[in-house]
């Protein structure tokens, strides 16, 4: 039996991705799929892969929602598969990335592929891993616009320059390699929901 933790927002493509595993499993390896859709640190531990949705820039966040994995392969779905070749976080750091637009054979190869050179990991811990973060400064300005603020009124609020409100918009960006405000939401989003500044990001 292969456990299977699937954490993605497209329950349709989650069951398609169940559907699709339990085929490849039976035919190069007779075994059946069991599919988890709930993450806990329990089915965490349990997965022998593990299948994230990822939005543009979170494979350089932490995931300490992944710290009690022990096993298995971890699978990032993507838009589009990340180009930048930095370091990933140690949380994350053998993943490997499958756009969602991939045809059936690509996802089949690179699926087979992970699974015959899985071996055991063990995630360390945020204080020494590589994952890149916001500064004290990125987060009281990305909190002014994950709740809805334009510039000016960021600027007002932090009693800084237009000007240094664009800056830091821009290298935050940069940072992460996103092209798009809404790229940058969408991270912003998946930040809150994994409570990293929770004292920021309130709705």
């Amino acid at each position: 039996m292969i456990n299977v933790l699937i954490k993605d927002d497209n329950a349709f493509y989650d069951w398609s991705i169940h559907n699709f595993l339990s085929e490849i499993f039976s035919q190069e390896y007779q075994k059946r799929v069991k599919l988890t859709l709930e993450f806990t640190h329990q089915t965490v531990r349990q997965a022998d892969m593990i299948i994230m949705g990822m939005c543009q820039g979170e494979h350089f966040t932490c995931h300490p929602e992944l710290h009690s994995r022990t096993k298995g392969v971890i699978v990032g779905l993507m838009d589009k598969k990340p180009v930048n070749t930095a370091p990933s976080p140690e949380c994350i750091g053998d993943i490997v990335y499958i756009e969602r637009r991939a045809p059936l054979r690509v996802i089949r190869d690179g699926i087979i592929h992970v699974w015959k050179g899985h071996e055991e990991t063990r995630c360390s811990n945020c204080y020494t891993c590589r994952h890149r973060a916001l500064s004290p400064q990125q987060t009281r300005i990305m909190a002014g616009f994950y709740s809805g603020k334009n510039v000016p009124q960021i600027a007002r609020e932090l009693n800084l320059s237009e000007k240094t409100i664009f800056s830091h918009k821009y290298h935050m960006m940069a940072k992460f390699n996103l092209s798009t405000d809404y790229e940058l939401l969408l991270l912003l989003e998946r930040l809150y929901e994994r409570r990293l500044y929770p004292h920021l990001f309130t709705k």
